[in-house]
């Protein structure tokens, strides 16, 4: 693609395939060539990183409620008589 002032534009991606059905293509980022100078533009996928981070926290979680609830943090109150 060239735009006004002469740059060339070409973007890359990549075929994700599925577990079935048809290959989708990935965005991987874009190439710029402005005045004989190529630059690198990776595409980042922020969805992705706060996607793994929720995981990572509900992880945590549902750990620290397991340690809780096979040992709670509070003392053990029993009556014994004796």
């Amino acid at each position: 693609h060239q735009t006004s002032d002469g740059s060339t534009i070409i973007t890359v991606s990549r075929l994700h395939r599925r577990w079935r059905g048809d290959p989708i293509p990935v965005p991987v980022g874009v190439f710029s060539i402005h005045e004989g100078e190529p630059s690198w533009s990776p595409a980042v996928d922020h969805t992705r990183a706060a996607l793994m981070g929720e995981f990572i926290g509900l992880a945590a979680a549902v750990i620290a409620t397991l340690a809780v609830l096979r040992r709670p943090p509070w003392p053990d109150v029993t009556i014994r008589k004796g």
